[in-house]
């Protein structure tokens, strides 16, 4: 296969991404980029496939809609607290839609629905600090790894992080991960307050089960615990893969009540439509809850922003194209995965675990044995594929320092899976004409 790929319009906008790096850079990525295009891209131009992007943007009728919408709103202020009124009813219906939420809407639980416009992140780290609110610290947050780094965000806020582990060999979650983490945090001194669940996770692309996810929240509802469900990647997914709607499992378990924990649930939209990076999502939970988050923690660091990309997603959500879109892109995704297994089942390294591997944009392939040993690691992998293929590929653990996981538990290897068909093609090719199966073979 050529290893011409089509990829200008990539080139152009890494361009403008990488002007003006100001060293020392925290971000491995960027750092290996600018490595691999100083030598001038010797083994072909390079293909990102660690960041979850692909660097061409949303559908063409939202940009249309965010141009109009930058003509109407001349700054990018609006006045509501709780989000543009059109942008979040829209998003509210959305997420109610998606995740069958419209028995509970009027069951008397006080559900209730805000913007987030300047990404989930910043949700999660809102709602970490209405829990901390001056306590002591000697609080723990119980979330899964590897994964997204919420150990980090509640870090920031004074909790004290305690990993819940996959299963090594297949990236399963159980319950009893949440039971053991929990144990060690009492063990060591600290309360479990908050329990973090992410059912579509991410990166190893499992859907957990919903038996699963409802044990966790009863652990955290008998423990007291507060409640984050983060559902960054939820309805990216294959057309058949049933999906787990945490907020769902735990408004049927209040059963109309008024929970006794504070919860929330964040919802992003830059996975679903491919503008990450606008900010723009959907939190759930009880008003109480969202009206302090709202109205009092969120000003403390900005104020009502990004009138613009909110009015334009409205208008967008209220459209068939938004659906259209959707399942355009998990058809690219679901089509690029069976691909990807395809290629690693042809080669033997297909893990038994693939088919389970059904949402977010990523997908998990095992990392070469030569590649296993203490010195070395997934960091010493990343960078030799780099530079012998110009793909760069990711780790499990998904923290933006550097780090070498070399005695890392968890062998396997970050890829995204949400681009052109063919730009895959091309990655594919190019690692085994490196060869990626030699490197698979026990030594």
């Amino acid at each position: 296969m050529s290893r011409g790929d089509g990829q200008r319009p990539l080139r152009h906008a890494l361009d403008a991404q990488l002007a003006d790096i100001i060293p020392p850079n925290s971000l491995l990525d960027t750092d290996l980029i600018r490595s691999y295009r100083a030598v001038g891209e010797p083994n072909g131009s390079l293909i990102p496939l660690a960041l979850g992007e692909d660097w061409r943007g949303p559908p063409e009728l939202l940009r249309r809609f965010l141009e109009e919408a930058h003509e109407d709103w001349t700054h990018g202020y609006q006045l509501s607290m709780w989000g543009e009124p059109a942008y979040r009813l829209s998003a509210r219906e959305h997420a109610i839609a998606q995740q069958e939420l419209e028995p509970f809407v009027q069951s008397g639980n006080e559900l209730e629905f805000a913007a987030v416009w300047s990404g989930t992140r910043g949700a999660i780290f809102d709602f970490a600090r209405l829990l901390d609110s001056g306590a002591s610290k000697t609080q723990a947050a119980i979330f899964a790894s590897p994964g997204y780094d919420y150990g980090a965000i509640f870090a920031a806020a004074g909790f004290a992080p305690y990993p819940a582990k996959l299963e090594p060999k297949n990236l399963a979650m159980n319950g009893s991960a949440f039971a053991e983490a929990a144990a060690r945090a009492e063990a060591h001194g600290h309360r479990p307050a908050v329990f973090v669940l992410n059912p579509q996770h991410n990166p190893s692309a499992r859907e957990w089960e919903e038996e699963v996810v409802c044990d966790i929240l009863k652990q955290a509802l008998q423990r007291s615990a507060a409640i984050l469900i983060d559902n960054a990647h939820f309805g990216v997914c294959g057309p058949l893969a049933k999906r787990t709607s945490a907020m769902r499992c735990l408004l049927a378990m209040l059963g109309g009540s008024v929970s006794p924990v504070p919860w929330l649930a964040v919802q992003s939209l830059g996975k679903q439509f491919n503008c990450n990076g606008w900010g723009l999502g959907i939190m759930a939970g009880s008003r109480s809850t969202l009206r302090t988050i709202v109205e009092i923690i969120r000003p403390q660091r900005e104020y009502n922003l990004n009138a613009a990309a909110q009015r334009a997603m409205g208008r967008f959500l209220r459209t068939s194209h938004s659906s259209e879109a959707l399942n355009d892109r998990n058809t690219l995704i679901s089509r690029n995965r069976a691909g990807l297994g395809a290629f690693l089942t042809q080669r033997g390294l297909c893990p038994d675990f693939f088919p389970d591997q059904v949402c977010t944009t990523f997908s998990v392939f095992p990392l070469p044995y030569n590649y296993r040993r203490p010195d070395v690691g997934p960091a010493a992998f990343i960078k030799d594929a780099l530079r012998e293929t110009g793909i760069l590929l990711g780790a499990m653990t998904l923290s933006p320092t550097p780090t070498s996981n070399a005695s890392h538990p968890y062998p396997f290897i970050r890829i995204h899976l949400g681009l052109d068909t063919k730009i895959l093609e091309v990655a594919l090719s190019r690692l085994d004409h490196w060869g990626l199966s030699e490197l698979m073979e026990r030594k």
